[in-house]
């Protein structure tokens, strides 16, 4: 397997993971990378991305940044 494609691979298994997480609840970057086991930089990539794809939306309390599903996707879970 290339890399190319095995980056692509591991990518969509974090954004999976990172969905199926959110569907229960909102959760920080610090919190989303103890659950998933992968650091903060790569988290925040991958939220980022699915912010782009108006999966995911981010509300910030405070100083802290909590991330859930969009209203549009929740209705769909």
């Amino acid at each position: 397997m290339e890399y190319k494609q095995f980056d692509r691979l591991l990518g969509r298994k974090t954004e999976e993971n990172v969905i199926r997480l959110l569907s229960k609840k909102p959760y920080d970057l610090s919190e989303l990378a103890k659950l998933t086991g992968l650091d903060r930089t790569s988290i925040h990539y991958q939220v980022k991305k699915l912010e782009l794809k108006k999966i995911v939306e981010a509300k910030g309390f405070g100083k802290k940044v909590y991330y859930g599903l969009s209203q549009e996707k929740r209705g769909l879970m």
